[in-house]
């Protein structure tokens, strides 16, 4: 067995015994003499045997030193489990100890041999321990030691050894080659039989030893071509030998048959009874002794020995005809069977490669670390396999394009050749035509001038195109001599250039001559530069050729020492996986296609084989039938035979020729026995036919449905490993999902909102888990139908629909991932809704606030009893105004937020989640303008009531202005009687003096009559005229309530009118509004919130009326919403950075882990005390107030160690190490003078200086608060100096108060200092007084005095007085004193109505400008 079969645990087929030492298949070459020491020869038989070997030279195989017989000893190949003994006790000569012993002494038994042992057959070892030496060299033969390698069973043992005889053929399945060992079997019988019969001639006299020579000559012919046959041989050339076996055995048959004839026609020469004859034969139960005294009872008992003898012999020479039937048939059964073996053979080997990939597939199927091992030994093993193919590749590319190139050169010096050829030879030709024109001229001049000789000379040479002599020649003849001689010197340089492809010299040329030389010289000169690029075409095509098959003898070299799971790990580097496992399966489908195409070729050849012998039987059995039936209907021939060889005529068996006399009849019959006995042949042989056969058919089906099998089979494992090796990568992305979703519950469980980060992330790491689904899907389903396609497997199967559904459950993942994007994505809407639905309930909560103020101030009186209205009724319409403002900010943000939802409808119009959301804010939209509307009509109602008290006040006012008039009236009368009666008086006394005057009385009662006239009709004037003043005071102030009442009646019509007063009330009131407000709240233990309080400390007004630049407007109410909505930034932004920081944690705690991470430390575990699952509780979520911004609460992390605060830092105004600043803009970068990579990760958050680096381009790094190191930045990038800075860099905002109160100083000088509510500042005046008061009371009390000092002075004790340069002029003429100006204000209408427009009028929202209609 070969080194192969070394290395197998079994052995199987075929095991055949050689009988040569020429079979082994190495050449031995020794020299020396093997001296056998042997001092006692030890008895035959005995147990067991020890010695020593020496010899003058070595055996040896392969790997042993020294040398060994050609014809005599020899090494065992291997060594190792042998069978011995078979035939007798065997001598073992051990190499490595030098010593020899005996084995087989009790029997055939496995033993181990040494490898390269000296084994002796058993005749050979017994001739050794009997005489000390023996002919011959230890050898392997039939009779001798069989190495087998490995569990051989002992019936193979016994057949090897030719202990079985053969029985037939049977139909065991097992994959040994019976038909081989029966036919090793029967030649060892025959062997031995011969050896027999020879013994059995040796008695006979001379004439029978060329009997036995010829018996020999066959047998040993047998042999010689029986022990060719080895498992080392090939197939056919096998069946050549066991062709050849055949016809040897058959001539064997013949010389035995021919054996059996001579030895009994001799033993029947032997004159002897019959009786001794029979006995000889047939033996008797009796002992004869015969007495050999005398002559003639010597001669009898020689006689009878005699005719045993032969006897025997014939009978040796029938058995063996037996015997060498039996081996043709095995023979026979060999050969039918010998495509099954050759099939095995070559499936054997495909076996073997088979075993081999799988080997490697289960190791592929380990992954990429498994597969880039293996194509790191292949590497180290056969260095150059992965390039051998790519080099080829490389090299054929290379080729093709040098000899493209090759090729185009090739063609353009063609056709410059074929140019320059083409104007050569114009130009010889033209040369030629100027020499024939001078050589003519020439004939002519010397005709003429010369001898009739001469000329025929010079004829003769122009002829001949030659040169001529010029001797002799004179004038012209000479001149055209030269002439032609220089022409045709030309003619021949012009040939010889033109032949050889080089230019030729123009100069002394013809103008004809020389125009086609110079074209002949362009061609020539196209066609050198074409020559040298074809040369180097050449060349470059010659080596790219050369570098070719040099890489095609390097790759078949390296393929050749390569497997092809080798060449596939080794040529397809970085491919996925499943690839390489798939690519292995096809090439393990391959391997068992090939193994069921020599199943079916040996299927068909046994086929073929069979139908020949049936069709021979069926011939011979027709001839045999015809015989048969032919003699059944000759009466001749049946009358000559007994009953028995009638009845097995007619049975179709073999006829007894015993006591057939008539030679017709005998020869009749002995040629129907031999149809007989050829038809009984050719049915043995079709049953070894059949069997065979059913043998290849069966293996052939199972070898078929194997091959299915596997086709399917491989089929669905290429889907199983397209899908485990995505589904390796799945684990990793779900893991982090969950990882995330650990945080989410934790922040929930906190206290704190969701943050779209968690999503975002989620989305990311699910959009990975989509698109390995995707690739997995496409995979699989190109798989699937690259399997449909090329037919293995069948459409409308249930392996079919079972792939499918396999790649329809893939199909349903990816959709379900997919939905789940849709989900996250969904649940980012959902939570920025929930967000904005959270900034307007916290705008609502400005409402709330308002609402709660007027109610808790709705049992105060809004007006007073003059409908004038008070501090309260004023707060309460600013609360209106600012819940209108409120209400319709909302309003304005629902429509914003409807207007995305509307672009999004616009892609998504059937969404019914956007539709319902759109309907919800237009219902919330609906409902903030109807909420403003009614806060429009309680500013509206709460002016009517105003109005109401003020008109009843008017009418009160009026009642008693009335009243006022009926008492003058009655004063007017009382003062009309008064002065009656003292005109009356009056008169009197003027009666009295006019008494003491003139007297005359005519004159007297003449003046006194008009006088009365007078005084009556004056008196009649004035009371029409008060009366008139009554009725019109009383018209005036009729229409006076009227109108007023007409006018306030307008003016609540007009609401936008009586809203935008309203709101100019409430702006220019605010002040008081908001000191109310404290009051009010300050009484019931209230504290105003945050934004209320923003609301009524505002400068640039609290509300304003609703219009296109509304949300624009720089109002208090715009303020407390922005805050509002600042505030819910901030805690977003908060939250964002706690979910990014979890997140980052999250993936860090799942990243793959780094080279530097393969180090494994034992480290000592010491139990974390601020860790929940230590029995510390989750703390608590920081509670943060509506006027809190979310930036100044700690957002938890329990992951997060505790850190010691740093209480060295404490502002310094410069930037310093360890500051926690804001990286508010541009990039940082790795390198402080700005070089390497850049990012702006964490941009807009807090990071912490952690080195500076003076004098650099980008002086301070920065790291972030979780300690991820960023890189470079200037200062002017960090905002938010904790800790101080002298001088800001430019205009920005920054964070403040971070640690505690701080000043920031102005450019100006002036400070900025933190106030709050109900602090009170001073100017620098007020300030500096405060200062001089406290310094020296009693001088500034002195100095306060006087006015002056102070910047009040009076100009002129008038009414002008002067106060800090503006003179204010009062001008009162009717006042003089106090007493007047109370008298005026009590008693001037204008005065009265001007104070009434100023107050009331204002109040009731009248112009500011009314007070000026009463001025004079």
């Amino acid at each position: 067995m070969d080194a192969w079969a070394s290395q197998m645990h079994t052995s199987n087929g075929q095991v055949i015994w050689t009988n040569e030492t020429s079979q082994v298949r190495t050449t031995f070459t020794a020299t020396g003499t093997v001296n056998w020491t042997n001092t006692t020869a030890p008895t035959k038989g005995a147990g067991g045997a020890s010695g020593t070997a020496h010899a003058g030279g070595t055996a040896h195989y392969n790997h042993l030193v020294g040398h060994a017989y050609a014809n005599g000893n020899w090494g065992t190949k291997t060594g190792g489990t042998t069978l011995v003994g078979e035939l007798g006790r065997e001598i073992v000569v051990d190499p490595g100890s030098g010593t020899w012993h005996t084995v087989g002494d009790n029997g055939a038994e496995f033993v181990n041999i040494p490898a390269g042992s000296i084994v002796f057959n058993h005749l050979q070892s017994e001739a050794l321990l009997e005489r000390g030496f023996v002919n011959g060299r230890g050898t392997a033969r039939a009779n001798g030691t069989a190495m087998v390698r490995g569990g051989i069973s002992v019936n193979q043992a016994n057949i090897a050894s030719g202990h079985t005889t053969y029985k037939g053929s049977s139909n065991s399945g097992s994959s040994d080659s019976s038909a081989t060992q029966q036919h090793t079997d029967a030649v060892q019988k025959d062997t031995s039989a011969t050896e027999d019969n020879t013994k059995s001639a040796k008695d006979s006299t001379e004439a029978f030893d060329w009997v036995k020579t010829k018996l020999d000559k066959f047998a040993k012919s047998v042999e010689r071509i029986s022990n060719q046959i080895t498992d080392y041989i090939s197939s056919a050339f096998k069946t050549v030998l066991l062709k050849r076996q055949v016809k040897a055995v058959e001539k064997q048959l013949k010389a035995n048959e021919q054996g059996y004839t001579a030895y009994m026609n001799k033993a029947n020469s032997v004159d002897i009874s019959d009786d001794y004859k029979n006995k000889v034969i047939n033996g008797t139960f009796s002992i004869e002794e015969i007495d050999t005294s005398s002559d003639s009872g010597k001669q009898l008992a020689k006689d009878i020995k005699n005719f045993e003898n032969y006897y025997d012999a014939s009978r040796e020479c029938k058995d063996t005809v037996q015997e060498l039937n039996n081996k043709l048939l095995e023979l026979y059964e060999t050969i039918v069977n010998m495509p099954t073996e050759k099939a095995e053979k070559k499936i054997d080997r495909l076996k073997t490669k088979l075993e081999s990939l799988n080997a490697v597939s289960d190791t592929v199927s380990l992954g990429g670390s498994a597969i880039k091992a293996m194509q790191n030994q292949i590497k180290v093993d056969i260095p150059g396999l992965g390039n051998a193919q790519k080099k080829l590749d490389k090299a054929e590319t290379a080729r093709n394009a040098t000899k493209k190139t090759r090729a185009k050169a090739s063609k353009t010096l063609k056709s410059a050749t074929a140019d320059a050829e083409s104007t050569g030879n114009t130009l010889i030709k033209e040369n030629e035509k100027q020499t024939k024109s001078i050589g003519k001229k020439l004939k002519s001049a010397t005709k003429s001038s010369t001898n009739k000789a001469t000329y025929n000379a010079i004829a003769q040479a122009v002829r001949e195109g030659k040169a001529v002599n010029t001797k002799g020649l004179k004038g012209s003849a000479l001149k055209y001599a030269k002439s032609y001689n220089s022409s045709l010197k030309q003619g021949n340089t012009i040939a010889s250039k033109v032949k050889a492809g080089k230019t030729v010299k123009t100069s002394g040329m013809s103008n004809i001559l020389k125009s086609t030389a110079q074209a002949y010289n362009a061609d020539a000169k196209e066609k050198a530069s074409a020559q040298k690029v074809y040369d180097n075409a050449k060349k470059a095509d010659e080596k790219a050729l050369d570098d070719l098959t040099k890489a095609q003898k390097n790759k078949d070299k390296l393929y050749s020492g390569s497997t092809k799971e080798q060449q596939i790990l080794a040529t397809t580097k970085g491919k996925k996986s499943y690839v390489y496992q798939n690519m292995l399966l096809t090439q393990e489908t391959k391997n068992l296609k090939e193994q069921n195409k020599h199943r079916q070729k040996a299927l068909k050849e046994t086929r073929d084989s069979y139908m020949k012998a049936k069709n021979r039987y069926d011939i011979a059995d027709a001839d045999k039938t015809k015989s048969q039936n032919k003699l059944l209907n000759n009466k001749t021939a049946m009358s000559k035979l007994n009953k028995t060889q009638q009845k097995a005529l007619k049975a179709g068996k073999t006829v007894s020729t015993k006591g057939i006399t008539d030679t017709k009849v005998l020869k009749w019959i002995q040629d129907y026995n031999e149809k007989v006995k050829k038809s009984t042949d050719l049915s043995k042989k079709l049953r070894i036919e059949q069997e065979a056969l059913d043998k290849a058919t069966s293996e052939a089906a199972q070898s078929q449905a194997e091959y299915a099998q596997s086709i399917v089979e491989n089929a669905k494992k290429k889907l199983e490993n397209i899908a485990n090796y995505y589904d390796s990568f799945t684990s990793q992305w779900e893991n982090r999902n969950s990882m995330y979703e650990a945080y989410m519950d934790r922040m929930q469980t906190q206290g704190y909102n969701l943050s779209t980060k968690f999503y975002e992330a989620e989305i990311g790491q699910q959009q990975k888990i989509v698109d390995n689904l995707s690739q997995k899907y496409i995979a699989m389903k190109r798989n699937f139908a690259q399997a449909v396609q090329d037919g293995t497997i069948v459409e409308g199967t249930e392996e079919y629909y079972e792939m499918q559904n396999e790649i329809d459950q893939v199909a349903i993942s990816l959709k379900e991932a997919q939905n789940k994007v849709v989900e996250f994505q969904a649940s980012i809407r959902d939570l920025k809704w929930e967000q904005f639905d959270q900034l307007q309930d916290a705008i609502g909560r400005i409402t709330s606030e308002s609402d709660f103020l007027i109610d808790l101030m709705s049992h105060k009186d809004m007006y007073d009893k003059d409908g004038n209205m008070t501090e309260q009724g004023l707060a309460t319409m600013g609360l209106h105004g600012v819940n209108y403002n409120t209400y319709m900010a909302q309003a304005d943000k629902y429509k914003e937020e409807m207007l995305k939802i509307s672009e999004e409808l616009a892609n998504d119009p059937n969404n019914k989640k956007l539709i319902d959301r759109k309907n919800e804010l237009i219902d919330a939209q609906q409902q903030a303008i109807l909420s403003a509307e009614d806060e429009k009509d309680s500013i509206k109602d709460l002016i009517q009531d105003g109005i109401d008290k003020q008109l009843d006040a008017l009418d009160d006012l009026i009642d008693k202005y009335l009243d006022c008039l009926d008492s003058e009236k009655s004063l007017y009368e009382y003062r009309k009687k008064i002065g009656e009666q003292s005109e009356k008086i009056a008169s009197l006394q003027k009666q009295l003096s006019s008494l003491q005057g003139d007297n005359s009385e005519e004159n007297k009662a003449k003046l006194q009559k008009l006088k009365e006239d007078l005084k009556s009709a004056q008196d009649d004037m004035e009371e029409t005229q008060y009366d008139k003043y009554i009725s019109d005071q009383k018209k005036l102030l009729d229409e006076l309530k009227q109108d007023y009442k007409k006018a306030l009646d307008d003016r609540m019509d007009n609401v936008d009118i009586l809203i935008s007063d309203a709101i100019a009330s409430i702006n220019s009131n605010s002040s008081n509004i908001s000191q109310t407000l404290q009051t009010e709240s300050k009484n019931v233990g209230y504290t105003l919130s945050g934004e209320m309080q923003t609301i009524w400390t505002s400068q640039s007004g609290i509300i304003s009326q609703y219009g296109d630049d509304f949300s624009s407007k720089l109002t208090g109410v715009n303020s407390a919403i922005e805050n509002v909505y600042n505030r819910q930034k901030d805690m977003i932004d908060a939250i964002n950075a706690m979910a990014e920081k979890w997140i980052a944690k999250a993936d860090q705690m799942l990243q793959q882990p780094t080279k530097t991470e393969g180090v494994l430390e034992e480290v000592e575990q010491k139990p974390d005390k601020d860790n929940v699952a230590e029995g510390n509780p989750t703390p608590d979520p920081p509670k943060v107030s509506d006027d809190e911004s979310i930036r100044d609460a700690v957002l938890v992390d329990p992951d997060e160690p505790k850190k010691k605060p740093n209480k060295d830092k404490t502002g310094n105004n410069k930037a310093e190490v360890g500051d926690k600043v804001t990286f508010s803009s541009g990039r940082y970068y790795e390198a402080s003078d700005g070089s390497g990579a850049s990012g702006n990760m964490y941009l807009g958050k807090k990071v912490k200086i952690t080195r500076i680096n003076k004098g650099s381009k980008y002086p301070y790094a920065i790291d972030a608060t979780d300690g991820t190191e960023l890189g470079w930045v200037k200062l002017n990038q960090l905002k938010g100096y904790a800790s101080g800075i002298m001088r800001v860099p430019n205009d920005q905002l920054a964070w403040t108060q971070e640690q505690g109160e701080e000043a920031i100083v102005r450019n100006d000088g002036s400070i900025l200092t933190p106030l709050t509510r109900d602090v009170s500042v001073l100017n620098a005046d007020m300030t500096k007084n405060l200062w001089d008061f406290m310094g020296n009371p009693g001088s500034f009390l002195s100095d306060y005095s006087d006015g002056e000092k102070f910047g009040v002075k009076n100009v002129d004790n008038s009414s002008s007085v002067d106060v800090g340069g503006v003179t204010i002029q009062c001008n009162m003429p009717n006042v003089q004193n106090a007493n007047d100006l109370l008298h005026e204000l009590t008693t001037n209408k204008d005065i009265e109505k001007a104070i009434c427009a100023m107050t009331i009028g204002r109040a009731m929202s009248g112009s500011s400008l009314a007070k000026y209609k009463y001025r004079n």
